[in-house]
């Protein structure tokens, strides 16, 4: 029972690192996407889409 109360406690300490992962992911390309609006360069929503709409290279293949 004591065994089974330590795993339960670690994966919910595993979860709450997860959730604050996840919000750092999302503030970092927040920040990234707010650097990239304020550059002024032409074009630059566009390339905001297009980098951040290919997930990977499996992604790529598939639906290029």
């Amino acid at each position: 029972m004591f065994a089974l109360k330590l795993l339960l406690m670690a994966l919910g300490i595993a979860m709450f690192g997860t959730a604050a992962g996840v919000v750092a992911y999302d503030v970092y390309f927040a920040l990234q996407f707010q650097k990239l609006m304020s550059s002024g360069e032409p074009g630059a929503a566009e390339q905001a889409v297009l980098s951040r709409s290919i997930q990977g290279p499996l992604h790529a293949k598939l639906y290029s």
